[in-house]
Protein backbone atom coordinates (compact mmCIF):
# COMPACT_ATOMS: atom_id res chain seq x y z
CA UNK A 1 0.00 0.00 0.00
CA UNK A 2 1.41 3.27 -1.03
CA UNK A 3 2.08 6.37 1.16
CA UNK A 4 0.09 9.66 0.61
CA UNK A 5 1.96 12.34 -0.40
CA UNK A 6 1.31 15.24 2.83
CA UNK A 7 2.36 17.83 1.39
CA UNK A 8 0.17 17.72 -1.37
CA UNK A 9 -2.71 16.60 1.02
CA UNK A 10 -5.02 13.36 0.30
CA UNK A 11 -5.40 11.73 -3.44
CA UNK A 12 -8.24 11.99 -5.05
CA UNK A 13 -9.11 8.46 -4.10
CA UNK A 14 -8.46 9.10 -0.37
CA UNK A 15 -10.62 12.23 -0.27
CA UNK A 16 -13.44 10.46 -1.94
CA UNK A 17 -13.64 7.41 0.08
CA UNK A 18 -15.95 6.73 2.81
CA UNK A 19 -13.60 5.09 5.06
CA UNK A 20 -11.21 7.26 7.03
CA UNK A 21 -7.60 7.06 6.36
CA UNK A 22 -4.51 7.34 9.18
CA UNK A 23 -0.88 7.24 8.14
CA UNK A 24 1.45 7.53 11.20
CA UNK A 25 5.56 7.21 10.75
CA UNK A 26 7.66 5.55 12.68
CA UNK A 27 6.98 7.50 15.91
CA UNK A 28 3.16 7.21 16.22
CA UNK A 29 2.89 10.85 15.07
CA UNK A 30 0.50 11.62 12.41
CA UNK A 31 1.62 12.77 8.77
CA UNK A 32 -1.92 11.69 6.83
CA UNK A 33 -5.82 12.34 7.31
CA UNK A 34 -8.70 12.41 5.32
CA UNK A 35 -11.45 14.20 4.90
CA UNK A 36 -13.57 10.78 6.32
CA UNK A 37 -11.40 11.38 9.09
CA UNK A 38 -12.09 14.44 9.95
CA UNK A 39 -15.68 13.57 10.10
CA UNK A 40 -15.30 10.35 12.15
CA UNK A 41 -12.41 11.98 14.52
CA UNK A 42 -13.40 15.65 14.58
CA UNK A 43 -10.34 17.30 14.09
CA UNK A 44 -9.12 18.96 10.97
CA UNK A 45 -6.34 17.65 8.98
CA UNK A 46 -4.42 20.61 10.00
CA UNK A 47 -4.39 20.20 13.24
CA UNK A 48 -3.72 16.70 13.24
CA UNK A 49 -0.21 16.49 11.33
CA UNK A 50 2.24 16.09 13.37
CA UNK A 51 0.35 15.06 16.10
CA UNK A 52 0.85 12.16 18.21
CA UNK A 53 -1.70 9.30 17.49
CA UNK A 54 -2.10 8.52 21.26
CA UNK A 55 -2.81 11.70 22.05
CA UNK A 56 -4.85 12.14 19.00
CA UNK A 57 -7.62 9.34 18.51
CA UNK A 58 -6.66 6.48 20.93
CA UNK A 59 -8.65 6.82 24.82
CA UNK A 60 -6.63 8.16 27.55
CA UNK A 61 -6.92 4.69 29.74
CA UNK A 62 -5.21 2.76 26.81
CA UNK A 63 -2.63 5.18 25.71
CA UNK A 64 0.23 3.57 27.45
CA UNK A 65 -0.88 0.03 26.53
CA UNK A 66 -1.16 1.41 23.02
CA UNK A 67 2.51 3.34 23.39
CA UNK A 68 4.08 -0.19 24.87
CA UNK A 69 2.39 -1.92 22.05
CA UNK A 70 3.49 0.48 19.08
CA UNK A 71 7.43 0.69 20.67
CA UNK A 72 7.19 -3.43 20.70
CA UNK A 73 6.38 -3.45 17.07
CA UNK A 74 9.24 -1.38 16.08
CA UNK A 75 12.00 -3.39 18.26
CA UNK A 76 10.55 -6.43 16.73
CA UNK A 77 11.12 -5.11 13.23
CA UNK A 78 8.01 -6.75 12.27
CA UNK A 79 6.40 -4.36 9.46
CA UNK A 80 4.83 -7.27 7.77
CA UNK A 81 1.03 -6.37 9.05
CA UNK A 82 -0.68 -6.90 5.78
CA UNK A 83 -4.19 -6.33 5.77
CA UNK A 84 -4.23 -6.47 9.11
CA UNK A 85 -8.50 -6.01 10.53
CA UNK A 86 -8.49 -5.03 14.23
CA UNK A 87 -11.79 -3.70 16.31
CA UNK A 88 -11.07 -1.24 18.63
CA UNK A 89 -12.73 1.33 21.04
CA UNK A 90 -10.99 5.26 20.17
CA UNK A 91 -11.85 8.63 20.75
CA UNK A 92 -13.72 11.74 18.92
CA UNK A 93 -12.38 14.79 19.65
CA UNK A 94 -15.25 16.13 21.92
CA UNK A 95 -14.32 13.15 24.50
CA UNK A 96 -17.15 10.56 23.29
CA UNK A 97 -15.98 6.98 22.60
CA UNK A 98 -16.29 5.25 19.59
CA UNK A 99 -15.80 1.94 18.26
CA UNK A 100 -14.05 1.54 15.45
CA UNK A 101 -12.61 -1.33 12.46
CA UNK A 102 -8.94 -0.65 11.44
CA UNK A 103 -7.37 -2.71 8.57
CA UNK A 104 -3.85 -1.84 9.17
CA UNK A 105 -0.91 -1.92 6.57
CA UNK A 106 3.16 -1.29 7.28
CA UNK A 107 4.31 1.22 4.71
CA UNK A 108 7.67 2.60 4.24
CA UNK A 109 8.54 4.79 7.26
CA UNK A 110 5.23 3.68 9.01
CA UNK A 111 1.69 2.13 9.08
CA UNK A 112 -1.37 3.30 7.33
CA UNK A 113 -4.50 1.74 8.26
CA UNK A 114 -8.60 2.32 6.78
CA UNK A 115 -10.90 3.20 9.39
CA UNK A 116 -14.34 2.42 9.75
CA UNK A 117 -16.99 3.28 12.02
CA UNK A 118 -18.54 0.63 14.21
CA UNK A 119 -19.86 2.62 16.94
CA UNK A 120 -23.45 2.74 15.88
CA UNK A 121 -23.73 -1.38 15.10
CA UNK A 122 -22.07 -1.97 18.07
CA UNK A 123 -24.63 -0.22 20.52
CA UNK A 124 -26.96 -1.61 18.54
CA UNK A 125 -26.04 -4.68 19.34
CA UNK A 126 -25.56 -4.37 23.06
CA UNK A 127 -29.62 -3.15 22.87
CA UNK A 128 -30.37 -6.25 21.27
CA UNK A 129 -28.51 -8.70 23.70
CA UNK A 130 -29.94 -6.15 26.63
CA UNK A 131 -33.98 -7.39 25.55
CA UNK A 132 -32.66 -10.84 25.20
CA UNK A 133 -31.51 -10.79 28.66
CA UNK A 134 -34.51 -9.03 29.99
CA UNK A 135 -36.76 -10.99 28.11
CA UNK A 136 -34.99 -14.17 29.68
CA UNK A 137 -35.04 -13.10 32.88
CA UNK A 138 -39.06 -12.51 32.59
CA UNK A 139 -39.36 -15.88 31.24
CA UNK A 140 -37.21 -17.90 34.18
CA UNK A 141 -38.88 -15.84 37.13
CA UNK A 142 -42.41 -15.61 36.27
CA UNK A 143 -45.08 -18.12 37.55
CA UNK A 144 -46.96 -18.58 34.96
CA UNK A 145 -45.76 -22.07 32.47
CA UNK A 146 -44.90 -20.90 29.16
CA UNK A 147 -43.66 -22.97 26.15
CA UNK A 148 -43.26 -22.72 22.60
CA UNK A 149 -43.83 -24.74 20.03
CA UNK A 150 -43.31 -25.58 16.15
CA UNK A 151 -46.06 -26.03 13.82
CA UNK A 152 -45.12 -29.91 14.23
CA UNK A 153 -45.55 -29.73 17.96
CA UNK A 154 -42.25 -29.50 18.79
CA UNK A 155 -40.89 -27.33 21.90
CA UNK A 156 -39.06 -24.54 20.67
CA UNK A 157 -38.61 -23.51 24.61
CA UNK A 158 -40.31 -24.16 27.84
CA UNK A 159 -39.44 -21.65 31.16
CA UNK A 160 -38.06 -22.53 34.68
CA UNK A 161 -41.92 -22.92 36.02
CA UNK A 162 -42.81 -25.65 33.43
CA UNK A 163 -39.73 -27.42 34.28
CA UNK A 164 -40.57 -27.34 37.79
CA UNK A 165 -44.31 -28.12 37.73
CA UNK A 166 -44.02 -31.10 35.33
CA UNK A 167 -40.20 -32.24 36.54
CA UNK A 168 -38.63 -32.20 33.16
CA UNK A 169 -35.11 -30.53 31.09
CA UNK A 170 -35.87 -28.23 29.03
CA UNK A 171 -32.63 -29.64 27.78
CA UNK A 172 -34.89 -32.99 27.45
CA UNK A 173 -37.85 -31.26 26.19
CA UNK A 174 -36.87 -29.34 23.19
CA UNK A 175 -37.05 -31.09 19.86
CA UNK A 176 -39.84 -33.51 21.38
CA UNK A 177 -43.64 -33.72 21.13
CA UNK A 178 -45.36 -33.37 24.63
CA UNK A 179 -46.67 -36.72 24.31
CA UNK A 180 -43.12 -37.95 24.10
CA UNK A 181 -42.17 -36.95 27.73
CA UNK A 182 -45.46 -36.66 29.27
CA UNK A 183 -48.93 -38.68 29.77
CA UNK A 184 -51.28 -38.19 27.38
CA UNK A 185 -53.94 -36.70 29.63
CA UNK A 186 -51.83 -34.28 30.61
CA UNK A 187 -51.20 -32.87 27.51
CA UNK A 188 -54.87 -33.44 25.37
CA UNK A 189 -56.77 -29.91 25.78
CA UNK A 190 -53.11 -28.20 25.19
CA UNK A 191 -52.78 -30.55 21.95
CA UNK A 192 -56.13 -29.67 20.80
CA UNK A 193 -56.16 -25.43 21.31
CA UNK A 194 -52.55 -25.59 19.93
CA UNK A 195 -53.75 -26.97 17.02
CA UNK A 196 -56.56 -24.64 16.71
CA UNK A 197 -54.24 -21.67 16.83
CA UNK A 198 -52.50 -22.76 14.26
CA UNK A 199 -55.14 -23.38 12.26
CA UNK A 200 -56.89 -19.62 12.50
CA UNK A 201 -53.58 -17.77 13.36
CA UNK A 202 -55.60 -16.19 16.06
CA UNK A 203 -55.29 -16.01 20.27
CA UNK A 204 -56.87 -18.50 22.05
CA UNK A 205 -57.52 -17.95 25.91
CA UNK A 206 -59.09 -21.09 27.35
CA UNK A 207 -59.60 -23.03 31.10
CA UNK A 208 -57.17 -26.46 30.13
CA UNK A 209 -57.63 -28.85 32.74
CA UNK A 210 -54.50 -30.90 33.59
CA UNK A 211 -54.05 -34.36 35.92
CA UNK A 212 -51.78 -34.05 38.37
CA UNK A 213 -51.78 -37.41 40.47
CA UNK A 214 -55.25 -37.59 42.05
CA UNK A 215 -56.33 -34.12 41.26
CA UNK A 216 -57.38 -32.13 38.12
CA UNK A 217 -55.95 -28.59 38.21
CA UNK A 218 -56.71 -26.02 36.44
CA UNK A 219 -54.85 -23.36 34.15
CA UNK A 220 -56.19 -20.32 32.02
CA UNK A 221 -53.80 -20.23 28.81
CA UNK A 222 -53.48 -18.32 26.38
CA UNK A 223 -52.31 -19.30 23.21
CA UNK A 224 -51.07 -16.77 20.30
CA UNK A 225 -49.12 -17.40 16.95
CA UNK A 226 -45.70 -16.78 16.13
CA UNK A 227 -44.63 -15.18 13.16
CA UNK A 228 -41.70 -14.74 10.90
CA UNK A 229 -40.63 -10.84 9.77
CA UNK A 230 -42.24 -11.76 6.86
CA UNK A 231 -45.75 -12.69 8.46
CA UNK A 232 -45.28 -16.63 8.25
CA UNK A 233 -46.50 -18.74 10.99
CA UNK A 234 -43.78 -21.11 12.92
CA UNK A 235 -45.14 -21.86 15.96
CA UNK A 236 -47.63 -21.49 19.30
CA UNK A 237 -46.75 -19.74 22.33
CA UNK A 238 -48.35 -20.61 25.60
CA UNK A 239 -48.60 -18.56 29.05
CA UNK A 240 -50.67 -20.84 31.35
CA UNK A 241 -52.02 -19.41 34.87
CA UNK A 242 -52.55 -21.91 37.83
CA UNK A 243 -56.53 -20.92 38.80
CA UNK A 244 -56.90 -24.06 40.39
CA UNK A 245 -57.29 -22.53 43.97
CA UNK A 246 -59.21 -19.30 43.12
CA UNK A 247 -61.90 -21.46 41.39
CA UNK A 248 -61.99 -23.79 44.46
CA UNK A 249 -62.58 -21.20 46.65
CA UNK A 250 -65.79 -20.47 44.53
CA UNK A 251 -66.74 -23.95 44.43
CA UNK A 252 -66.35 -24.29 47.83
CA UNK A 253 -62.77 -25.61 48.38
CA UNK A 254 -63.13 -29.19 47.52
CA UNK A 255 -60.76 -30.20 44.98
CA UNK A 256 -61.64 -31.93 41.69
CA UNK A 257 -60.57 -35.59 41.33
CA UNK A 258 -59.94 -37.82 38.59
CA UNK A 259 -61.67 -40.60 40.06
Amino acid sequence: MLAADSSAGPTGALRATSLAFVEVDRAGLIREWNPAAERLFGWSRDEVLGRALADTIVPASLRAAHTAGFARRLVSGDDAWPGTQVEVPASHRDGSELLVSMVVDAVEDGYVAFVSDRTRAHRAQQGVQRVKTLLNTILEHNSALITARDLDGRFLFVNGEYERVFQVSAADLIGRRDTDVLPDAATADARRNTERVAATGEALTALEEVPFGDEIRQYVVTRFPLTDPDGSLYGVCAIAIDDTERRRGEAGGSPVSTR
